[in-house]
């Protein structure tokens, strides 16, 4: 069976969200392909969640800094509650993001994409009521979204 879309997005994070959304709210069809958890590397393991564990090192270094300087005490970090705590930042990321993708009309898949052919994308079958390969034909622009920046090849895109 082909699904046919307007735009068809390989990837999740930023670009990704932008991208899809655009399009969208312009009354095109999308759909947004990942074979990890949406949200992208930024959102779950990169950017947001580095800075996360970052401020823990430096508020342990702040207060070592200020030992003598009105701090007492010796600082240290837990780990596992640190980890702990950035999880409560990351592990609602993923649902969230799906959540968002649905109230906007974007169809998403889970699955590794595969082209097949010059206008044609397969996922394997891993989640909603896919046949065990869903072939996702592409329509009028392919977007890859590889990171910050997303790139559409755009072959009709008048109305954005």
């Amino acid at each position: 069976m082909i699904q046919n879309y307007d735009l068809v997005v390989i990837g999740s994070g930023t670009a990704a969200q932008v991208a899809s959304s655009r399009v969208r709210a312009a009354g095109w069809s999308v759909a947004v392909i990942d074979h990890l958890p949406f949200g992208g590397t930024c959102a779950l393991r990169g950017c947001d969640s580095t800075k996360v564990l970052i401020s823990g090192v430096d508020a342990v270094d702040m207060a070592r800094r200020m030992r003598g300087r009105g701090i007492t005490g010796e600082a240290a970090i837990s780990w596992p509650d640190l980890i702990a705590f950035k999880r409560t930042f990351t592990d609602p990321v993923p649902a969230n993001h799906e959540r968002r993708y649905a109230e906007r009309g974007i169809d998403v898949f889970h699955g590794t994409a595969r082209f097949t052919a010059p206008s044609t994308i397969e996922v394997p079958s891993v989640a909603f009521t896919l046949p065990p390969i869903a072939s996702v034909g592409l329509g009028e622009a392919q977007a890859l979204a590889t990171g910050l920046r997303f790139r559409v090849n755009r072959q009709k895109v008048s109305n954005w």
